[in-house]
């Protein structure tokens, strides 16, 4: 994953430190599995992952891993891997506000809440939840829009992406949005795949 640790993320999305990494990396795993390589491809998506800085502290940045390329490339690289992360952690959030405060057990499903003696947290209103979803969700398919949007401009970087049917199905992703938005009055639909 483009996103190792809880550092990693809070780089990405507001989060509180007593989120525990393991609460998100399953929702992490379905956005890289149903979204990200979906998308840009499985082989493109380890090239990115293997330009990570190995401490996985969250330090150090991509482009200095980006063996062999240019100084421009390199920046090219790391702003796409950024962007990339981005979607990663946003779309894995999204997920996450579904079930982050429910406990499933035996006795059924309850909601989380940490409340003593009438202070304390409290479970956000149902009409804040929705807006974070949709926040979630629109910062993570914008920022997979903005690299999609890079790759595409400076293929020779990408060449993993280049090759493969990826290229062709975001062109016409990328088409039939244009189309989309010039034939309706209404807003596009993401172009995105939805199984996230």
């Amino acid at each position: 994953m483009l996103i190792r640790n809880t550092e990693e993320l809070k780089k990405f999305v507001n989060v509180n430190v007593s989120l525990a990494f393991a609460d998100i990396e399953i929702h992490l795993k379905k956005v890289v599995k149903n979204v990200i390589i979906e998308v840009i491809g499985k082989q493109q998506y380890d090239v990115f992952v293997s330009l990570l800085p190995s401490d996985s502290s969250g330090s150090g940045s991509a482009s200095s891993s980006a063996s062999g390329s240019s100084s421009g490339d390199s920046e090219i690289i790391a702003d796409v891997i950024e962007q990339l992360q981005y979607a990663e952690a946003n779309l894995a959030m999204y997920l996450w506000t579904f079930t982050g405060g429910l406990q499933l057990s035996s006795m059924g499903m309850t909601r989380i809440e940490n409340v003593k003696d009438g202070a304390g947290k409290k479970s956000a209103f149902q009409y804040q939840e929705k807006e974070a979803r949709d926040h979630f969700k629109e910062s993570g398919y914008s920022a997979l829009d903005i690299a999609l949007s890079i790759m595409d401009k400076n293929l020779p970087s990408f060449e993993e992406f280049g090759n493969s049917d990826n290229l062709a199905k975001y062109r016409d992703w990328e088409t039939d949005r244009k189309s989309t938005r010039l034939n309706s009055s209404h807003s596009a639909k993401s172009r995105m795949p939805s199984s996230a």
